[in-house]
């Protein structure tokens, strides 16, 4: 159909994705109605390689060749949304990353802008992209033997983490076989918080003017959901939090504290009272590093918490049913 169109290729069968290959960045190409259009792909850049020094303490005999991934980026954004507009994270991102898409300017931005996606380790240890022109990169590797998606979730005890930045100078010609060697990536384990361990304390605004901390919940099982208005699956979320301060709500040995996201406070202020949402409500501002988002080690939102009467994790990464499921566990299912 007329439009834009991307004809890229993809690589091998990844079968941890259910099917998923990688794929390369391709040519960006626009489509005239009954004309025909054509791309051209490859032929460009050069070749960018890497080799994995596994984590001390993972397993020297498993085959981390199967469920690692790589992924080479462009080191810009995908949208360049202006900053007044990145500040409100409402409907207007929508509307202009819409327009900017259609536009000459988006046309020239996206065609140069590389992604190298989901691509697989090789059996000895390295990696491999191929065709990445001269431009500033980050890459990001999740080093793991064990499949990093699927029902069950992620096993963070045996997944390790790598980024690198780095920049491609400009090729005589436009193209060169010569490998790009960014050398050895020596991927970490991600710090995560284990059920069981004592959880951060924290001190912060609420939307209603006051200050909540932790120690305020000492004695009663607390659910913590992280969240703002922006976040679609936040706001799916939104019902079965409802339902379970319904049903356990008025219980002494129980509470529940969100806390915000956003920007600014009126977003959260506004849909808390339009839904009736009657649990205290935290604001911690618009994400940055350092911030108790990241003393709980959290990844993506929404990402709800259930924390015991002596301040200790009991469980993470509840959606769903699940949230309510976990808590009639915690508290008996009493009335």
């Amino acid at each position: 159909p007329p439009g834009d169109t991307r004809v890229t290729f993809y690589g091998g069968e990844a079968p941890n994705l259910r099917g998923w290959k990688g794929w390369s960045n391709g040519t960006l190409v626009v489509v005239h109605a009954g004309e025909t259009a054509h791309a051209e792909i490859g032929g460009r850049g050069r070749p960018v390689i890497a080799r994995i020094v596994p984590p001390e303490g993972f397993d020297p005999e498993a085959d981390y060749s199967l469920h690692s991934e790589f992924e080479i980026e462009s080191d810009r954004p995908r949208i360049p949304y202006p900053p007044e507009v990145q500040a409100k994270r409402d409907q207007s991102m929508v509307e202009f990353g819409k327009r900017w898409w259609a536009s000459e300017e988006g046309h020239a931005y996206r065609r140069e802008y590389f992604v190298f996606s989901q691509a697989r380790l090789q059996p000895d240890g390295t990696l491999r992209a191929e065709d990445v022109p001269p431009g500033e990169y980050r890459l990001r590797l999740v080093f793991s033997a064990d499949p990093i998606y699927g029902p069950s979730g992620t096993d963070r005890d045996r997944i390790a983490f790598a980024t690198k930045q780095f920049v491609i100078p400009p090729i005589p010609g436009g193209q060169t076989d010569e490998p790009f060697d960014l050398g050895e990536l020596r991927p970490k384990p991600k710090a995560t918080l284990k059920v069981g361990q004592e959880v951060p304390d924290f001190d912060i605004a609420t939307l209603d003017g006051g200050r909540v901390k932790l120690e305020d919940f000492r004695g009663r099982y607390l659910l913590l959901d992280f969240w703002a208005t922006w976040c679609g699956p936040c706001l799916a979320e939104l019902p079965e939090l409802k339902a379970v301060w319904e049903k356990h709500g008025h219980k002494e040995r129980f509470a529940m504290l969100s806390l915000s996201l956003d920007a600014e406070e009126d977003a959260p202020r506004k849909l808390v009272a339009e839904k009736g949402l009657a649990w205290r409500q935290g604001f911690l501002g618009e994400w940055t590093e350092g911030g108790v988002q990241d003393a709980f080690h959290v990844e993506a939102i929404p990402a709800v918490f259930l924390i015991g009467p002596d301040g200790r994790l009991m469980a993470q990464g509840l959606r769903g049913e699940a949230i309510g499921r976990a808590v009639d566990r915690a508290l008996g299912d009493s009335p």
